[in-house]
């Protein structure tokens, strides 16, 4: 269970951040919480477990309003942030598809149409 805590950066019984103290710079939430300028790099995320015995895995989807938001948290998660570490979960997942989609803003729309 302690392996576990300190490769996603939480608890497992009730899904608590370690404390700073504790929290593992290689850690998930470590990797995946950016700051840019001192502000976290915020997403809306979702996921969702799939699959039986053979064939398992996460439905993942995050959402935001700057696309630089994910790659800036996928480099860090990776290792090429500039530090050199990676996110101990990769270790242990595959990721093995993945697409970006645009969804723009009604203004958006309307600034296009009128081109």
């Amino acid at each position: 269970q302690a392996e576990q805590e300190a490769v996603i950066g939480r608890t497992k019984p009730d899904s608590i951040e370690l404390e700073d103290d504790v929290m593992p710079e290689n850690s998930h939430v470590s990797r995946s919480d950016v700051k840019i300028n001192g502000v976290s790099q915020k997403l809306y995320r979702r996921s969702v477990p799939y699959g039986g015995v053979l064939e398992h895995g996460l439905y993942f989807l995050a959402f935001s309003c700057d696309i630089r938001r994910f790659d800036n948290i996928l480099q860090s998660m990776f290792g090429v942030s500039g530090d050199g570490i990676h996110d101990h979960l990769t270790d242990f997942s595959t990721p093995v598809s993945g697409n970006y989609w645009f969804a723009p803003s009604v203004a958006e729309l309307s600034a296009v149409g009128s081109l």
